[in-house]
């Protein structure tokens, strides 16, 4: 194995890592009653906790698809070829994602709490930005 899939190898774990860092985030919050929300269920915006599960559970959801994506160059070196790549595309995508993060951030912020159930896709914007900050770091020279 090169130098180059090791270190994605290892990226690829430490997002993994983050997606269990995200379920006992996600479950601390709610066993301390700051949040109310389960992984499984419905939730409801009804404080600044659930929101942040919100976020947490579409950072867990992005953090799964690059480790097999990381996973997936890895094991399959074969299909892509090491010459060329550079720098500039990873920082880009990464910045990217930085700032759907911060546009969704600052959406979420400015909307009161409403009590209403959140949808299956309320808050895919953080899925999106967090993929493209976690492929850019992964996937990086």
């Amino acid at each position: 194995m090169s130098d180059r899939l090791h270190i994605i190898t290892v990226r690829g774990r430490i997002a993994l890592a983050f997606c269990f860092l995200a379920i006992v985030v996600v479950t601390m919050l709610d066993g301390m009653g700051v949040a109310h929300y389960c992984l499984e269920m419905e939730n409801f915006d009804r404080s600044i906790g659930d929101r942040v599960c919100l976020v947490l559970t579409w950072m867990l959801l992005a953090c799964l698809f690059v480790w097999a994506a990381a996973e997936f160059r890895v094991r399959q070196s074969v299909l892509f070829q090491e010459a060329g790549g550079g720098r500039v595309l990873p920082l880009a995508v990464g910045i990217a994602g930085l700032l759907v993060l911060f546009r969704a951030s600052a959406r979420l912020i400015r909307i009161p709490l409403s009590g209403e159930a959140f949808g299956p896709i309320d808050g895919w914007q953080f899925g999106a930005g967090w993929i493209l900050v976690w492929w850019g770091w992964v996937f990086r020279k």
